[in-house]
C-alpha cells in the first residue's frame, strides 16, 4: 500500500492521490471549458508541503474558579500562564506533530515576546518573520469556572504585524509551504487584501469571535479553500439568525463559494460536507475536562495536518476532534504531548493511511 506521512515515529509516505499525481498530469478547464494540461510548474506548486500561518502571538493568563463562580463577586481562582494566539497555537500544534511550519506574527520588544520567540524556536517553528515593536504583547486574560468550562474571556491587544512585513512574507513562504493558516486578528480590510492576492495551492481561515466574523461579510471565501468557525462566528459571517443549525450554515457556506467549512457546535459536534451533504461528526469524551482553551485551535490544526497527509475529510476531522479532547484534558493552551496522545488514541484510523 502506498506510504503517506503520519505522526513522528509512525511510517511515512505518500497518500495514493498523491502518488497520482505525479504520474498523471493533471487537467484543468479554463473560462470557456477548453480542457487544459497543467504545467509542471504549477503541479510542483500544488505539491508543497507544510504551513505558513499568520495572526496573533499572546500571553494567556486562565483563572479558574476553585468554586463555582458566583457572578457580580469576588471569587476564588487558580492561575495558569502560557503562551497563547490562535496562529501562534496552530504553528505550535503542527510542529508538535512533526510538520513543516512558519510563522508571520508580531511581539512586544518585552520579556513576554522574546519568551515566545525562543520557545516557538525550540519546538521547531520558523520564526524569523516575527517582528518586535515597541510595545507590549499581547494578552489574554481567560475566566474558567470550577468544572473548567468557559465564563469570558478578556484579549487585550498588542503589537500587530505591519501590512509590508505581512506581504513580503507570504510571497516569499509560497515557495516553500503549501498551505496559508490565518486568524482573523488582523483588520478586516487587511485580511481581504492578503486573501484577495494569497500564492498559496490551499488557504484556510480561523475566526476567533463573533464580532472578528461579523466584520468579513464582504470578503470573498471563494479564495479560500477552508474555513473554521464556531456555529455563532459562522452564522455572524453569513449574516443569519444564530438559532441557525450547523448543517444549513454549512451549506450556506459552501452557496458562498468556501469550498470545505468546519463549524464547531460545542458539545453537539463538529460540522462539515465530507460528500457534498452535511454530516456532523460527535464530540469525544475527555478523561477530565481542564482547560476546555485552545481545543478549536487544536482541531483546526490536527485536522489541517491529517488532510496534508493524504486523509480523506471525515477522518482528518475525527482526528481533530481527538486532538482537541486531548487539549482539553491539559492546564496548556497546547498539550506539549498532543503527538503521543494522538498515537495511543488514533493508532487504528492511522494504520489506515500508513503501511
Amino acid at each position: 500500500m502506498p506510504r503517506t506521512r503520519a505522526l513522528p515515529g509512525d511510517a511515512s509516505g505518500q497518500h495514493p492521490s498523491r502518488r497520482e499525481q505525479r504520474h498523471a498530469r493533471p487537467v484543468e478547464r479554463d473560462a470557456d471549458g477548453e480542457a487544459r494540461v497543467v504545467s509542471e510548474r504549477e503541479e510542483t506548486h500544488a505539491e508543497r508541503r507544510g504551513f505558513f500561518c499568520v495572526g496573533s502571538c499572546a500571553r494567556d493568563e486562565k483563572y479558574r474558579m476553585t468554586a463555582a463562580a458566583v457572578l457580580g463577586s469576588s471569587n476564588r481562582a487558580t492561575l495558569h500562564a502560557c503562551d497563547g494566539g490562535v496562529a501562534r497555537n496552530i504553528a505550535q500544534t503542527l510542529a508538535h506533530l512533526g510538520a513543516s511550519v512558519a510563522l508571520c506574527s508580531a511581539v512586544g520588544n518585552d520579556e513576554t515576546g522574546s519568551g515566545i520567540f525562543e520557545r516557538l524556536r525550540s519546538v521547531g517553528v520558523n520564526v524569523l518573520d516575527i517582528a518586535t515593536h515597541p510595545v507590549n504583547t499581547a494578552r489574554c486574560a481567560t475566566m474558567l469556572d470550577a468544572d473548567g468550562s468557559l465564563l469570558v474571556e478578556a484579549f487585550v491587544p498588542g503589537a500587530n504585524p505591519m501590512p509590508n512585513v505581512i506581504a513580503d512574507a507570504m510571497d516569499l513562504a509560497a515557495t516553500r509551504y503549501g498551505t496559508l493558516v490565518i486568524d482573523d486578528n488582523l483588520e478586516p480590510q487587511l485580511l481581504r487584501a492578503l486573501l484577495h492576492r494569497q500564492p498559496f495551492a490551499a488557504a484556510a481561515l480561523v475566526t476567533t469571535g463573533v464580532t472578528r466574523a461579523a466584520a468579513l461579510r464582504e470578503l470573498d471565501l471563494r479564495r479560500l479553500t477552508y474555513g473554521f468557525f464556531n456555529r455563532a462566528e459562522a452564522a455572524a459571517l453569513l449574516g443569519v439568525d444564530p438559532s441557525a443549525g450547523g448543517g444549513e450554515l454549512v451549506q450556506m457556506l459552501i452557496t458562498r463559494g468556501l469550498r470545505c467549512p468546519v463549524i464547531t457546535d460545542g458539545e453537539r459536534g463538529v460540522w462539515s460536507s465530507p460528500q457534498n451533504y452535511p454530516l456532523r461528526q460527535p464530540c469525544k469524551a475527555a478523561k477530565a475536562i481542564v482547560d476546555v482553551t485552545g481545543a478549536g485551535d487544536a482541531l483546526t490544526a490536527t485536522t489541517l495536518w491529517a488532510l496534508d497527509a493524504g486523509c480523506d475529510l471525515r477522518t482528518a476531522i475525527d482526528i481533530g476532534i481527538t486532538a482537541a479532547t486531548i487539549t482539553i484534558e491539559s492546564l496548556d493552551t497546547v498539550a506539549p504531548d498532543i503527538h503521543q496522545h494522538l498515537r495511543e488514541r488514533c493508532s487504528p484510523t492511522l494504520q489506515l493511511y500508513a503501511s
